[in-house]
């Protein structure tokens, strides 16, 4: 089976997803082809045995100068451009989602939208099927993919399943289990810290506002670490062109380094707990390894929603957190990159004036570390139940997979 992959270019989550399917794709002799741009292809570049090869484009809407007479299939990880192509050129395609609860689809027409699709799929070339799309916002987008994929997997989440059977414009949608790549799990003796600072960039997010970004959260880290007395190493990763520019500002403690997937994943097994922003791809599989979690501050908009959906109203909390938006009052005027860009500036301002909210933060981080530090398994399995109520196992993954042989098998290519 040979696949043309793509995933969006929103920090790191939606590209490590795809590099857990592909890897699995390669695992059963598939080979994946990957198109992208931006921080979707430094991961993919990061990770390059993964793939059969990996193409570099402008823009996704490139895409209309490849041909789809080589391959079988298109997989793509939230990412609607591959979705379009796909959709014009009758190839079949399965579409990845992992934040089907949170798209924002308030005031969609499922009948504007099947209009919409109409003009992807009966445009008069390639090119202009890819126009379509680029004029849609990226909520939107997203109920689009939905509606021109040939099938949707959908990550388990509360709420998922609920909206998948209320859409009559997504009737091809099924639930799969957080995707994961579990072929590094080894537990080992914890000796270190791994901060994870993910892609970081995005269309919301400049590589000053990543730079300000990482200051901030390895700040809050050093600080809450000598609260603790602890002096263990200190494990920094994330993008490497953002980890390049932030390298020297950071505290000696720090070893920067940039891991590619499989180097992250072999570090959750001997870690002795994941600092990170409320990413949903890190708690995951943070959580199949073993590994406790403690949320350094958001990196966007989006990072509140994740640490809500795995913060029960009642109940012992299970992740401490130094989040900005669980401290302060923040106005939200609904444009993301506005609001985005003022959460990072703030983040800062409160970092440079070491104010009340600061010391509150370090106070809650250095707890989450001493208490992941006193009672890792606790504290881990603890996470890991949670998780498995809210999404399900581990196996994600290999779902996908099956669920795109199944594609090929049963639909072909559709001339």
């Amino acid at each position: 089976m040979k696949v043309i992959a793509s995933a969006e270019a929103f920090g790191y989550g939606p590209a490590s997803k795809l590099h857990a399917i592909c890897s699995e794709i390669g695992r059963n002799g598939g080979a994946s082809h990957f198109f992208g741009h931006d921080v979707a292809l430094t991961f993919a570049q990061s990770n390059s045995d993964t793939y059969a090869s990996i193409t570099p484009v402008d823009s996704m809407s490139d895409l209309a100068a490849v041909s789809p007479d080589d391959f079988d299939a298109a997989i793509s990880v939230m990412d609607p451009f591959l979705v379009a192509w796909a959709a014009y050129h009758r190839l079949p395609c399965v579409y990845v989602d992992s934040l089907y609860w949170f798209w924002d689809w308030s005031g969609i027409s499922e009948t504007e939208m099947g209009r919409t699709a109409e003009a992807i799929t009966g445009a008069a070339s390639a090119n202009q099927a890819l126009r379509v799309m680029a004029d849609v916002p990226m909520h939107p987008s997203q109920y689009l993919a939905h509606h021109l994929c040939t099938t949707a997997c959908v990550q388990l989440a509360p709420g998922a399943s609920a909206r998948a059977e209320a859409l009559r414009g997504h009737p091809n949608v099924r639930t799969v289990d957080p995707v994961i790549d579990l072929g590094h799990r080894a537990p080992a003796q914890p000796d270190s810290w791994l901060v994870t600072t993910s892609g970081l960039l995005s269309p919301v997010v400049s590589i000053d506002l990543a730079v300000s970004w990482i200051q901030s959260a390895c700040e809050l880290v050093d600080e809450a670490a000598r609260l603790i007395g602890a002096d263990e190493p200190m494990v920094v990763t994330g993008n490497p062109e953002v980890l390049a520019h932030v390298a020297p500002l950071l505290p000696a403690r720090f070893e920067v380094v940039a891991l590619n997937h499989e180097g992250v994943l072999k570090s959750l097994n001997h870690a002795i707990a994941c600092l990170t922003p409320p990413g949903l791809t890190t708690i995951l599989e943070a959580a199949a390894y073993g590994t406790p979690v403690v949320f350094l501050p958001e990196q966007h908009y989006a990072h509140l929603a994740n640490y809500q959906l795995v913060s029960p109203d009642s109940g012992r909390p299970r992740y401490a957190e130094a989040l900005l938006n669980t401290r302060i009052d923040r106005s939200a005027d609904g444009d993301i990159s506005v609001e985005t860009k003022s959460l990072i500036a703030q983040l800062a301002a409160h970092r440079t004036e070491r104010t009340a909210a600061w010391s509150a933060m370090v106070r809650s981080l250095a707890d989450g570390m001493a208490d992941a530090r006193e009672h890792r398994s606790r504290v881990a399995a603890a996470q890991n139940d949670l998780i498995r109520a809210l999404f399900g196992g581990h196996s994600g993954a290999e779902e996908v997979r099956r669920t795109l042989e199944s594609v090929v098998n049963t639909v072909g290519v559709v001339g």
